[in-house]
């Protein structure tokens, strides 16, 4: 883009959410941006090791940029497994801190039934994914900064009962949950 810049200031860090963290392309683009940061998303299935987080990881530090690595999994798995598949989901985020990434976001919108299983969405049942979450990466690599998965915003509770949790009453139910 003719003329494009960084629109950085300060010491305000920026970043964006890409899908091939090695590609040249997109490096340039971000630095002209004055960005510093790659958001990666990488799915969990269970079974998997934190290694499929590796190349990920080392294509966005590579180019010189800290990175992110968003993580969901599967809603239907974790509404049939419960526990068992948050314990291997924590293991597995433990094993990705282990890799040394900046930063990790525990899920994503959990707050809708395409992010969560239906009918069990509920920022408490967050919260007990989110805690096993920040423990385990923290014993595997303390200065991995952890973030919360942030909720979809709505207000779409009462035509979709189930699918959807409006997410202002998500929040103070993670709140509340500690």
């Amino acid at each position: 883009i003719p003329g494009a810049g960084s629109i950085a200031l300060g010491n305000f860090e920026l970043g964006g959410h890409v899908s091939a963290p090695g590609s040249p392309v997109t490096a340039n683009a971000m630095r002209t941006a004055g960005m510093n940061w790659m958001k990666v998303q990488i799915r969990f299935t269970p079974g998997d090791t934190g290694q499929s987080a590796a190349g990920t990881i080392s294509s966005a530090q590579g180019q010189g940029f800290k990175v992110l690595v968003g993580t969901v999994g599967a809603p239907q798995e974790l509404g049939a497994m419960g526990g068992s598949y948050i314990a291997s989901y924590a293991d597995w985020l433990g094993q990705v801190a282990a890799l040394g990434p900046d930063a990790i976001e525990i899920w994503n919108e959990p707050n809708i039934d395409r992010e969560w299983p239906r009918n069990q969405i509920s920022g408490t049942a967050y919260t007990e994914m989110l805690r096993a979450g920040y423990n385990t990466i923290k014993s595997r690599n303390p200065s991995v900064i952890v973030i919360s998965g942030a909720p979809a915003p709505t207000g779409a509770e009462a035509a979709f009962p189930g699918q959807v949790m409006n997410d202002d009453r998500w929040l103070r139910e993670v709140v509340d949950a500690g």
